[in-house]
C-alpha cells in the first residue's frame, strides 16, 4: 500500500472512530433539563453535519452565561460547517 493510500484509509478510520464517539456521546446526554447537556447536543449533531437538529436545540431560551456559546454554535450552523471551532472567552 502506497503512504498516500495509507494515509487515505487512517484519515477515513479516525473520522469513523469520532463519529462513532460522537454518537455514544450523544445517548448518554439528557438535553431536556440541563442547558449543558442541550448545547453540548447541538454541537455533536452540528459536527455530525445534522445541522437542522443541531438548530431546533438552540431554539429554546438559555442561561445568559451560555450567549456567547450559544451564538457561536448557531452562526456555525448557519455556514453549514461541521468542524470544531474555539470558543474564546469574552473579556
Amino acid at each position: 500500500m502506497e503512504k498516500k493510500d495509507y494515509l487515505l484509509k487512517l484519515k477515513e478510520t479516525v473520522l469513523t472512530k469520532e463519529r462513532k464517539n460522537l454518537k455514544a456521546l450523544d445517548a448518554l446526554l439528557d438535553y431536556h433539563d440541563d442547558d449543558n447537556d442541550r448545547i453540548l447536543k447541538a454541537e455533536i449533531y452540528r459536527e455530525l453535519g445534522k445541522f437542522k437538529d443541531a438548530g431546533t436545540l438552540l431554539e429554546q431560551p438559555f442561561d445568559e452565561k451560555f450567549s456567547q456559546t450559544v451564538s457561536l454554535i448557531k452562526e456555525l450552523i448557519q455556514k453549514q460547517d461541521p468542524f470544531v471551532a474555539e470558543i474564546k472567552p469574552s473579556e
